[in-house]
């Protein structure tokens, strides 16, 4: 993995944009690139460092560009949904396909706003550590075979990227609004992935989405919760395996 100012890249061959979830880095994705079938240029943008989801688009926007990149297959996992989708709406005419996973498209209710919230002033008042312990148990599904060590390389990857970068992520998912009518006007191959034992984005909500896109594929990952690539990386690589199949 070679690291650049604001993104890393790794291997060659068709283009892998991927959007990191909270707390994240390019080591959220890499089981996922191992197990796939075919060869990928891997490009994760340093989504922490960007004050807002349409500044992580952009940021996304110039790395391709810097590497000579056209056109890419999107993905995005929670935060990194977001965050596709805001490069969809941007820049569609630089995306061959998008996998969205453990995402939504729905604005917070009041309730998570208020949630996030106090979240950032527990943060802010010296509690970061006690937000991320927390984070770690509530992401993971604790009856998963790989429980403990995903929450450790999530644990590693939330410290270097730091309280810094986890705050300006947390602001930008809070700032994000409804994003909603990007599905409604959305006109590319898009493959929807949930998982059964999510608690934070339940298998309906990536229902309803693939609902209100025309011929969008939808799959729902066993044993496994929030972090669906890490926890079930087989079972999620080969629904993105049929997908990546089915539009060449």
């Amino acid at each position: 993995m070679s690291s650049f100012s604001g993104y890393d890249e790794a291997g060659e061959g068709v283009a892998f944009l991927a959007f990191p979830g909270l707390g994240c880095d390019w080591r959220m994705w890499s089981p996922l690139m191992d197990a796939l079938e075919g060869e990928y240029k891997l490009v994760v943008p340093h989504l922490w460092k960007c004050s807002s989801l349409v500044e992580g688009a952009g940021a996304a926007h110039e790395a391709l560009d810097e590497l000579g990149i056209d056109k890419v297959i999107l993905a995005g996992l929670s935060m990194g949904g977001y965050a596709a989708l805001e490069f969809i709406r941007l820049f569609p005419d630089r995306v061959r396909g998008a996998v969205l996973l453990n995402t939504t498209a729905y604005p917070d209710s009041s309730e998570r706003t208020r949630h996030r919230e106090d979240t950032l002033a527990v943060i802010e008042g010296g509690g970061y550590d006690r937000v991320l312990a927390l984070f770690l148990e509530s992401v993971v599904w604790s009856g998963g075979a790989r429980a403990a060590w995903v929450r450790g390389l999530i644990a590693k990857m939330a410290a270097d990227i730091g309280e810094a970068g986890y705050i300006r992520s947390l602001r930008a998912i809070k700032d994000r609004g409804d994003q909603s009518k990007i599905l409604s006007s959305l006109k590319l191959p898009t493959l929807f992935i949930a998982a059964e034992q999510d608690a934070f984005t339940p298998p309906h909500i990536a229902e309803e989405m693939a609902a209100t896109v025309a011929g969008s594929k939808l799959a729902v990952i066993p044993n496994a919760g929030h972090m669906s690539v890490l926890e079930n990386t087989g079972a999620a690589a080969q629904a993105v395996d049929a997908f990546l199949a089915g539009i060449g």
